[in-house]
């Protein structure tokens, strides 16, 4: 998960066996046990690598670079390492200069993934998930987060969510809430700065919401609380 995770950050598809070693060698140096093998055994690392070239999962292409053997499985991977970045409280970092939106079939994967999940690991993610979507964040994992939570209200009503989002200095065109969600409480919104550009708010609970400094371009809102 964490390899497709790197790989979509660096706007890849396949890692030379150069560039796979190093990742993972910077990988199992955050996991105790992969990193308990490293020391006991001065050729694990090569023993590893070898495993992880030869996994069904991963093929070498005709430049002698490995990729996921299907985009389904990377795209799935993807989904997975979004998934456990976010519930270890490792996505903000991981996210640093990626500017990448998430592709929608990851996220379903992911929307997925959480459902099927121990129930243990998705109180976790949910508990993560809010307090990204709540807390002031760098905008790249703003954007990131509420890709996610709209894709995530529209598909699953029990994905998490919270009156308070942070979703401010964000710019929205044509579209900003989808109206089969304008049943949610948006009441706290933080939308300072924030630009809209040819959209309507319709009834949408924006009791409390901020809107210093935020610029509103031919929007219409319709029977909204304000």
């Amino acid at each position: 998960a964490d390899l497709a995770f790197t790989l979509w950050r660096k706007q890849a598809t396949s890692l030379s066996i150069k560039k796979l070693e190093e990742w993972f060698v910077e990988y199992g140096n955050q996991h105790p046990v992969i990193k308990n093998q490293f020391a006991s055994d001065i050729n694990a690392i090569d023993k590893l690598i070898t495993d992880l070239c030869n996994a069904t999962l991963l093929v070498r292409d005709e430049n002698d670079s490995y990729r996921f053997a299907h985009t389904s499985y990377l795209e799935f991977f993807r989904a997975l390492g979004w998934f456990e970045a976010i519930r270890t409280g490792r996505f903000v970092q991981n996210m640093q200069q990626c500017e990448r939106l998430p592709e929608h079939e990851a996220l379903r994967f992911l929307i997925d993934w959480r459902l099927a999940t121990e129930d243990d690991e998705r109180a976790e993610f949910d508990s993560a998930f809010i307090a990204l979507l709540e807390q002031p964040q760098q905008h790249n994992v703003r954007q990131f987060i509420f890709e996610c939570w709209k894709c995530g209200q529209l598909l699953d009503n029990t994905f998490p969510h919270s009156p308070s989002p942070d979703w401010q200095n964000m710019e929205f065109n044509d579209e900003f809430i989808p109206d089969t969600l304008n049943h949610l409480d948006f009441s706290h919104a933080k939308l300072n700065n924030t630009h809209f550009h040819h959209l309507r708010f319709n009834q949408l609970r924006l009791g409390h919401a901020i809107f210093d400094g935020a610029s509103l371009y031919q929007c219409y809102l319709h029977q909204c609380e304000l």
